[in-house]
């Protein structure tokens, strides 16, 4: 069965699959929703989006429901097809944290037990079985730090370029992306290269004119106005205004047996340690234990740095309609154990 989201998610895949009808992203950056949307074209009962009686009003869930529920469409097999490329973005995922587990710790016995703790962490497992957007932005934002560690180990253009494209398809996964710029910008500043202190930083912002050509180039090199202006990627700005005032004026969640609209700064850390399974959180607060013991600063920096940062982010927007919005974080404190 569709979970609540999916349905919307799984339109806005087909549309971007067939006339690439970036309309209906609102608040929504397109990745996904094109991995989601890249084997529904193989499905023979998926209509065109673009021809149901629905689709002028630009209402997202009538145009879901007229999709799944009215258009004979095979619901079980759209499921699947719209589930898969999420799922294969949790194998890339595992693959990545099981690379950096084994160049840091250089042992085998870390890199089992930290893909132990993956293949079974119940928050990690119901992202990547759904064809949502959580996911695929978790595993962008960490693919990203991983190949700017990497970078600094022995600096190159080929993994400042990864790094690049990286950046751009985390920027593409999710509108939270961006908050990686400050992150790398941080991060550049760990391992110290030459004499010039500015460099670092430098190297940081030349990331950006690839992100930005990577993400252009999943918006399918759009170009259009906003608000008056000709600009790239103009629904990506779009989604920017209305994920903003969507922060603005709140949304209405329950928390510990309140209503609110304002949402609470304690929601996410709460929410983190009610979701977390108790083996995950004794290792997490041990490996703390250990990197502050062994003052590993460095390596300690690019696994607490990007938790602290989408943390604050969650608990300063006050949006609190979920853990995924901190699903980010959950690969980096498997990292900390290994």
């Amino acid at each position: 069965s569709p979970t609540n989201d999916e349905p919307v998610h799984l339109t806005r895949g087909a549309a971007l699959s067939q006339p690439g009808d970036l309309n209906l992203q609102f608040e929504h950056a397109p990745l996904s929703h094109r991995l989601i949307g890249s084997l529904l074209p193989t499905e023979p009962t998926l209509p065109a989006v673009s021809h149901l009686a629905s689709r002028p009003t630009n209402d997202r869930p009538a145009i879901a429901h007229e999709l799944f529920w009215e258009s004979g469409l095979d619901i079980g097999r759209t499921l699947f097809l719209g589930r898969l490329p999420i799922v294969w973005s949790g194998a890339l995922l595992g693959a990545a944290l099981a690379l950096w587990t084994k160049v840091i710790a250089r042992r085998w016995p870390a890199v089992a037990i930290v893909m132990l703790l993956y293949a079974t962490s119940p928050n990690l497992l119901a992202s990547a079985a759904l064809s949502t957007t959580d996911f695929v932005a978790a595993a962008t934002f960490f693919a990203t730090v991983c190949a700017w560690w990497f970078y600094w180990q022995q600096p190159g253009r080929r993994r400042w370029a990864l790094t690049g494209v990286l950046f751009g398809l985390a920027l593409a996964a999710k509108l939270t992306g961006v908050l990686l710029l400050p992150v790398l910008f941080a991060l550049a500043y760990v391992y110290p290269q030459g004499k010039d202190w500015r460099q670092p930083g430098l190297v940081a912002l030349s990331l950006l004119p690839v992100a930005g050509l990577v993400l252009w180039a999943v918006y399918a090199f759009q170009i259009g106005p906003w608000r008056g202006i000709t600009v790239p990627a103009p629904a990506y700005w779009e989604s920017w205004a209305s994920v903003l005032t969507h922060v603005t004026g709140g949304h209405q969640a329950f928390f510990l047996g309140e209503i609110s609209d304002s949402g609470w700064w304690s929601y996410f850390p709460v929410t983190l340690l009610l979701k977390s399974s108790l083996p995950v959180m004794l290792l997490y607060a041990a490996s703390l234990v250990v990197l502050l013991r062994a003052r590993a600063w460095r390596i300690g920096a690019f696994l607490l740095l990007p938790v602290a940062a989408i943390l604050a982010a969650a608990i300063y927007s006050r949006l609190n309609i979920g853990f995924r919005h901190v699903l980010p974080a959950v690969p980096f404190a498997l990292l900390a154990i290994g």
